[in-house]
């Protein structure tokens, strides 16, 4: 339950109390004085009018209850709103739960205006029972916010789902209002870090008291025991609901990171740079565990930022304090990594309180000084057609990096020669080699998840035939923290025809669609291992498995299908198809999206931060004269077309293969291989073909 104060304008004191429940929106509630024989007083009108001004824009009905003064309520609502108003036509006592469902699930939104008999009468119907639980507040996702309630809704049932005896901080409200006052529905954006959310309560109290600016944040740290037992998973959905509630249509504001907090500080939040005003501490209970985190939550705590810890007093025993108070002897109780913490840092903190919990305000912008990089995982697929590719793809991330020391790459290495092998090492030391004999390269993406260590979290994968540009520490300490993240394909924006009108068994997602689905181009992302083995521990087996099923050998539409909620990155990222098919980009045509202005199709040809190389290695003859994708485009095939071959060529003579070059004989080859396959079935008979290389003619 959560109580707030009211807009400024209504009288808390007033016996009138009309509310609103709506769907995905962030809600006030209000109490209008009315006057004798129910009707609106002067003042109670003016409040009315005020109270408009804190409903949604968008709501699509009023609706009111037959008392006066809620019709008169109602009627100043619907008049400032310019929205329809009518009264039940039914007594809510009367009402069946289909009624009550049909009513809030068939507008988007709805405002109530009532008394308090008739708030009370809603929440009875509407939290009754479990199924009326899941039937209205998870399927129709409001949230509802009462203020100056607590006397009239205390034998209304909880609306949140937590396991009874474990609302701990229900009985912290209090201080938490005194103390976090000037947050409370601050005009300013507030962000706030939580390490320990439990089942969501206190995540929902800084949602709708602290974080109620759009632009808020809050950043939750919670292991839900890994997922793998019952009541981590349990816990996990009953955060997920309560959050629901809290955050409405604004669940953007919440990052949650299942993991252990010394994981998600070191290695997840610190690297990002983040900093908070309001930081809670309600993890481990254990002495060092408790020191380690007020640590790291320190160094990420703005100066003038306060950071609350709790159960600096926990009980030894089943009393609660002061009947048994904490063994100051007992080396594991928080109270002892609280205290050192203090006292190494007591030059540049003020104590505002401490009890059971313990309140702290930085005063100083001195943080303590130990690393907290982490090691950038960068993944390539390798075989041999692809070496000299990934050697120039090796050359210039290490040279365009800031921290190359940081840098830790993997190679999936598909049949490589020791001297290449050697080779590449000779670029790039300490290369991590992981042995695939397998399917295809195409399949060696998909297994990925597999394939590489269970100690990486995030990593950064590319193509061979990749050029770095630009800084990969710039993409690396500003990744999204989504599942997956990467650049939109410049040539399929909106899917290839092989996905189209496809879906994944048991997906929640509709079938493909090449008008509106965005399509992401593989030969670069971000994937968050972590999330993928928490969230879909079989997902390895069901890419490959549909991909065989469905006759697709294109890693990038199967990876498409399975991650359709992935995170757009700058495309800056991966420049494709640049001097060819990315100009046609710039125009709009039948089914195919326009993406770039000339603009910035301008800036993108200019300052690309890594060029993508795709295409064909090899010529093909259908495509020799196609003006929207002239073939081969690999710098390493012969008469390359690609604009940056040039910087490519540039990049390979600082490395083992300098000086070398394509030789016209492969080209010719390939070429003559070709005519001949055409010839004979053409005619049905064997041919012999012979081309001869000239130079170009003056004229």
């Amino acid at each position: 339950m959560i109580f707030k104060h009211p807009p400024v304008g209504l009288r808390p004191e007033a016996t009138m109390f009309h509310f609103y429940l709506a769907r995905h929106a962030s809600f006030e509630d209000s109490v209008v004085h009315h006057g004798e024989g129910g009707s609106l007083g002067e003042g109670g009108q003016e409040q009315a009018r005020c109270l408009a001004t804190h409903l949604p824009k968008d709501a699509g009905k009023i609706m009111f209850e037959g008392d006066p003064a809620s019709n008169a309520t109602a009627s100043i609502l619907a008049n400032v709103l310019d929205l329809p108003c009518r009264q039940f036509d039914v007594r809510l006592d009367s009402l069946g739960m289909s009624t009550v469902e049909r009513v809030f699930t068939t507008l988007n939104q709805t405002i109530i205006v009532g008394t308090k008999e008739f708030l009370h009468n809603l929440l009875e119907i509407v939290l009754g029972g479990e199924a009326t639980k899941t039937n209205v507040w998870g399927f129709v996702g409001w949230r509802a916010v009462w203020m100056d309630l607590k006397p009239y809704a205390e034998d209304v049932k909880y609306p949140f789902q937590y396991t009874p005896g474990q609302d701990w901080c229900e009985g912290h409200k209090k201080n938490w209002a005194k103390w976090f006052k000037n947050y409370v529905d601050s005009p300013l954006p507030v962000s706030v870090l939580e390490i320990g959310c439990w089942e969501g309560l206190s995540s929902g109290w800084w949602l709708s008291n602290t974080c109620t600016h759009t632009k808020s944040e809050l950043w939750c740290v919670d292991h839900f025991d890994s997922m793998e037992k019952k009541n981590g998973r349990e816990r996990r959905k009953k955060f997920d609901f309560n959050v629901g509630l809290f955050a409405g249509g604004s669940r953007e504001k919440v990052r949650v990171f299942p993991f252990f907090s010394h994981r998600a500080l070191s290695q997840m939040i610190l690297p990002t740079g983040k900093t908070f005003d309001i930081i809670y501490v309600d993890g481990s209970h254990n002495s060092i565990d408790t020191m380690e985190d007020v640590m790291f939550c320190w160094k990420t705590l703005k100066k003038g930022g306060c950071m609350l810890i709790d159960d600096y007093q926990l009980p030894t025993g089943p009393d609660a304090p002061p009947w048994n108070p904490p063994n100051d002897q007992d080396i594991n109780h928080p109270k002892r990594g609280i205290d050192s913490f203090l006292s190494l840092f007591k030059e540049e903190l003020d104590i505002l309180h401490s009890g059971y919990q313990v309140l702290v305000q930085k005063t100083s912008n001195v943080v303590f000084n130990f690393p907290v990089r982490s090691r950038i995982p960068i993944a390539y697929i390798c075989d041999e057609e692809y070496a000299v590719g990934l050697g120039v793809a090796l050359r210039s991330l290490v040279d365009a990096c800031s921290r190359p020391e940081d840098l830790c790459v993997f190679v999936i290495d598909l049949g490589l020669s020791k001297e290449t092998k050697t080779k590449l090492e000779g670029v790039k030391k300490d290369v991590h080699w992981i042995e695939y004999k397998g399917e295809s390269p195409a399949v060696a993406k998909l297994r990925l998840v597999d394939l590489l260590p269970t100690s990486i979290g995030q990593f950064i994968y590319m193509d061979a035939d990749t050029l770095v540009l630009e800084d990969i520490c710039k993409l690396w300490d500003a990744r999204p923290l989504s599942e997956l993240s990467a650049a939109i394909d410049f040539g399929f924006p909106n899917g290839t025809e092989k996905v189209d009108g496809l879906s994944i068994p048991g997906d929640t997602f509709p079938p493909w669609d090449t008008v509106s689905d965005s399509f992401f181009n593989a030969g670069l992302f971000i994937l968050d291992l972590d999330q993928v083995r928490l969230k879909r521990p079989h997902i390895v087996g069901a890419m490959v498995d549909f991909a065989v099923r469905r006759d697709i050998t294109c890693d990038q539409d199967i990876l498409n299908l399975f991650f359709r909620q992935w995170t757009p990155l700058d495309p800056r990222w991966n420049v494709q198809g640049a001097g060819t098919y990315a100009k046609f980009r710039m125009y709009e045509e039948e089914r195919k999206r326009k993406l770039f202005s000339r603009q910035r199709y301008g800036l993108l040809m200019e300052s690309p931060w890594i060029v993508h190389f795709t295409g064909g290695v090899k010529i093909r003859l259908c495509e020799f004269d196609n003006p929207y994708c002239p073939m081969p485009t690999k710098p390493w095939s012969f008469r390359c077309k690609n604009p940056f071959a040039k910087r490519w060529f540039e990049v390979l003579d600082q490395t083992p293969w300098k000086n070398w070059r394509p030789p016209a004989n492969e080209w010719i080859e390939d070429v003559r291989a070709q005519v001949i396959e055409v010839v004979e079935d053409l005619t049905g008979a064997s041919a012999q073909v012979s081309i001869e290389m000239r130079p170009a003619s003056a004229d």
